[in-house]
């Protein structure tokens, strides 16, 4: 529907009018505030001049010297408000939409004063019954008056004076949120204008929307993490958002907890740990908290685990293709292969089936330290195949994992593959860097590599280990071990000796495309 009224307005205001010019102002960096600011002029059917004016990325305010006292500007749904000039400039509200300015007599090339007269907080957020703020600036002496066009969920609650050419404006929110009949809402729910007019001696120099974004009274965020001796706790951390009272209520927790919310402060945080039953150990769990509020509203949250920690190298592990004894025990639970629902054939006619874990089935282990990641893996598999005719690590049996800077189809990542040649040769190969976002560079030679990076790979009998030791510097684009979550995916290739049949894997988004957003977030234990 908006975009018909907008359609109907450009034809009401420009149906039978003739296209004079275009002005950019900003691409030749005189001003690199404007951001490109396009008017386009127009002599309209009545024979008046039209400058449509937009900008092509965001929404701001300008003032132009238009070489007139006022014009009648229409926004991009043809709502009508008279501008006038002050100083030689009229102040415009300007979008990624079109505004109309119609005038006799506009000038032929607009100038843009370097800092708007006046401006206001174009955004906000609130919960309801509740308070928020705007702030009015001006770049003149002028005495203007404020003049708020509100909503009904909305009322003036105080206009402090202007200091220093600012001025604050206080308003109070009500309950009326789900009344859409009465309730200017646009760009989606929750989401509402009011209207913000700038006017001295009965004229207005300035007007504009101020969008208000309804939120909840209370922000939460669920984690599951570890925290000592393989125990595991779901971490509930809550804040007030509301100005003007305190919240209380109850968290509810799918394990069978509670927590009271006993008077907390406005903008106040708390965190709240729930130990996770020592006996639940499935390969992935998921807590659900629901937070009941005296205000009478519910929150809801939730967070996923599989029990798999990255757990602090305190000795760093020897990188010799043997897993000593007490090296690993401290790398926490392993990350297990050994599903069939994990095992992927990459031609569902020709490619094999599954056949059990002396086939192919493996557990991998993650530690760290500051500087390094460790990984180790072992895996059974009953034919072992080190060749490729291009020397493609991926290709042979391998193993192949991704580490990604968040868990979005678009973020940077890094894959490695490392893989033990029929040669006894260990190899090991680099196929996206988060550095370069170059997805699938086949670069498998050592060289590539921190000088400390570390790779061995050994077989024995229908059994291979791998280990590795890699700096972070090859890893993230930080060259830093991220906060707190490793985003991680691996996967082990299959190959009988006839090429690459299929590969088991542990999360996704590696084997058969790259989508980092398929990756799992692991824990580190910090």
């Amino acid at each position: 529907m908006p975009a018909a009224i907008e359609f109907a307005a450009y034809n009401s205001l420009l149906k039978g009018s003739q296209f004079v010019s275009k002005q950019i102002i900003g691409t030749d960096g005189s001003n690199p505030n404007s951001k490109d600011i396009y008017i386009y002029k127009h002599i309209t059917a009545d024979g008046k001049d039209c400058y449509a004016i937009f900008n092509a990325t965001s929404q701001m305010t300008a003032s132009f010297d238009l070489g007139v006292d006022s014009a009648k500007v229409y926004d991009e749904y043809g709502n009508e408000t008279t501008i006038n000039a002050y100083d030689g400039y009229i102040t415009l509200n300007v979008t990624t939409a079109p505004t109309y300015v119609i005038a006799s007599d506009l000038k032929e090339e607009v100038t843009m004063r370097e800092a708007p007269l006046f401006d206001i907080t174009r955004e906000v957020k609130s919960t309801v019954d509740d308070m928020f703020s705007f702030e009015v600036t001006k770049d003149t002496d002028l005495s203007v008056d404020v003049s708020v066009e509100c909503s009904a969920n909305t009322e003036v609650a105080e206009k402090h004076p202007f200091v220093y050419n600012s001025s604050v404006i206080d308003m109070i929110t009500y309950n009326d949120i789900q009344d859409v009949d009465n309730y200017k809402f646009y760009m989606g729910e929750n989401i509402e204008q009011i209207n913000v007019k700038l006017m001295s001696g009965g004229k207005i120099y300035y007007n504009a929307p101020v969008t208000v974004k309804y939120i909840d009274s209370l922000d939460s965020d669920m984690r599951i993490m570890p925290y000592r001796n393989g125990r595991w706790q779901a971490i509930l951390s809550i804040k007030n958002n509301k100005r003007t009272s305190p919240l209380s209520g109850k968290i509810d927790i799918s394990t069978g907890d509670s927590e009271e919310i006993t008077n907390l402060l406005s903008g106040q945080k708390s965190t709240i740990r729930f130990n996770i039953p020592e006996e639940i150990r499935a390969s992935s769990y998921t807590v659900d908290a629901t937070i009941y509020l005296d205000d009478g509203s519910v929150v809801s949250d939730s967070a996923d685990t599989t029990f798999i920690s990255v757990e602090r190298a305190y000795t760093p592990p020897v990188i010799d293709g043997e897993l000593s004894s007490g090296e690993w025990q401290n790398s926490g639970t392993p990350i297990s292969f050994d599903s069939v629902s994990q095992y992927v054939r990459l031609n569902p006619t020709n490619s094999p089936e599954w056949h059990g874990e002396e086939d192919l089935s493996g557990e991998a282990y993650l530690m760290y330290d500051d500087d390094y990641l460790y990984l180790a893996a072992t895996v059974q598999d009953d034919v072992h195949c080190g060749t490729d005719e291009q020397d493609r690590v991926w290709a042979m049996d391998s193993i192949q994992f991704g580490v990604a800077e968040s868990q979005t189809k678009t973020s940077n990542y890094t894959e490695i593959g490392i893989a033990l040649g029929d040669d006894g040769e260990s190899k090991i190969a680099k196929y996206a860097d988060a550095n370069q976002n170059d997805p699938f560079f086949d670069k498998a030679t050592m060289n590539i590599f921190d000088d400390t990076t570390e790779i061995k790979a050994t077989r024995n009998g229908t059994g291979t280990v791998y280990e590795l030791r890699i700096p972070w510097t090859e890893l993230t684009v930080s060259g830093q071990k991220p906060a707190d979550y490793l985003i991680f995916s691996a996967l082990i290739n299959e190959n009988d000796g006839k090429g690459r049949t299929a590969f088991m894997q542990w999360a996704s988004g590696i084997g058969q495309g790259k989508n980092p957003e398929l990756f799992a977030k692991i824990p580190f234990n910090n």
